[in-house]
């Protein structure tokens, strides 16, 4: 994880992989 990205591209990476963890988990 780059710590030079600010919070806003944080939260959104963070939401990104979760999504698609829950994609292919097939929930």
């Amino acid at each position: 994880m780059a710590l030079h990205m600010d919070y806003r591209g944080i939260a959104h990476g963070l939401y990104t992989w979760n999504h698609h963890y829950k994609w292919l988990r097939g929930e």
